[in-house]
């Protein structure tokens, strides 16, 4: 297995809020939810990608784990380990995630947020995503594609997308509930 991985912070001034590991039968990434809004959170972003990332690797090593249940052992140790922070706030610091297990003859994998994996074998590419967080605030999303990159409009309507985008996570159906993950 051949992994390759590149992550650089969004901007020279800030702390990188991706994060990743991989060893020989686990790879997890994790791409922290740019905070747009107050996150009710003293930690940031890049802290609490990285507790979730060291958590869920922890978690998702243990085979007899089914890889949901392991994100949610992780997303409970890290809220844990912050309750002095305002976990009820809709901007509290999140992350997509990405896992991919290997199994003894098989590939177990749970894909939640804008992030995705790529399986190449031979000629064929398999691309496993999740396209919930794009198909969430449409109405705000166009009215902030309208705007210029860089111009306070754009970030005002920026602001108000994500707060749409808050409102869907964590809701049936919405970009926080994890697609169920295919079994062999």
């Amino acid at each position: 297995m051949r992994i390759l991985a590149a992550s650089e912070p969004s901007k020279a001034d800030k702390l990188n809020e991706d994060w990743f590991s991989a060893s020989p039968n686990l790879v997890v990434v994790l791409d922290g939810a740019t905070a747009r809004t107050d996150t009710g959170c003293i930690h940031g972003v890049s802290w609490y990608a990285a507790q979730l990332g060291a958590s869920l690797s922890a978690q998702a090593s243990d085979a007899s784990i089914a890889l949901p249940a392991a994100l949610a052992a992780a997303i409970e140790n890290v809220a844990n380990q912050h309750r002095e922070c305002d976990l009820n706030s809709p901007g509290t610091p999140s992350a997509a995630v990405a896992v991919l297990r290997r199994a003894q003859s098989y590939l177990e994998y749970l894909v939640l947020g804008d992030v995705g994996i790529i399986l190449a074998s031979d000629s064929t590419l398999s691309v496993i995503t999740d396209d919930r967080v794009d198909k969430s605030a449409q109405p705000e999303r166009r009215a902030a594609d309208a705007y210029p990159i860089g111009s306070a409009e754009k970030a005002e309507a920026l602001v108000r997308m994500k707060h749409a985008e808050l409102a869907a996570r964590n809701a049936p159906g919405g970009s926080g509930s994890p697609p169920p993950t295919p079994r062999p």
